[in-house]
């Protein structure tokens, strides 16, 4: 009975090691696949919906950065732009401003002069992934390469405060 005493620590240190390592493999989930339906919560500023941008010749349909590879600008209503996840994630999205709740937030917040940071939770429909991209996050900034990036159309926003 002692022997056994002694030993339950250790098998609940060893059961802990092995779910850690577990989860640090395994604990993303899977990959997200295209047209997969995704909740991402990123926190935005207003001074985001003219900073953030991205070049790059490729398109997901109709969903493209602003700006082609050469930095020259594009046409489209819903550019794709970069954002940081809560979770830290670097993601391409496309339609968050121009979401109603999101643009009913920016417009109050440009009205009251706020620079408030808020976190928006959104649903949105998972396109695909850019091998390389170009990114910025302040109009007029230099671009940074980043890779492997997820893309995706936004459905809906919450804003969380």
């Amino acid at each position: 009975m002692m022997a056994r005493e002694r030993w339950n620590p250790w098998w609940v240190v060893m059961a802990a090691l092995a779910l850690a390592g577990a989860l640090l493999a395994f604990g993303r989930g899977r990959p997200r696949a295209m047209r997969d339906s995704m909740v991402f919560a990123i926190t935005v500023i207003p001074a985001d919906a003219s900073n953030l941008d991205c070049s790059s010749d490729q398109r997901f349909g109709d969903v493209h950065c602003a700006y082609d590879a050469r930095g020259r600008p594009l046409v489209g209503e819903k550019p794709l732009r970069p954002y940081v996840t809560t979770g830290r994630e670097l993601i391409l999205l496309s339609g968050v401003f121009e979401e109603p709740r999101v643009n009913s937030w920016l417009q109050a917040a440009r009205r009251m002069g706020s620079n408030e940071r808020v976190t928006l939770d959104c649903k949105s429909t998972v396109l695909g992934k850019v091998q390389s991209i170009a990114v910025r996050w302040q109009y007029g900034a230099a671009w940074g390469q980043e890779h492997n990036v997820p893309v995706a159309k936004v459905q809906g926003c919450t804003v969380a405060r």
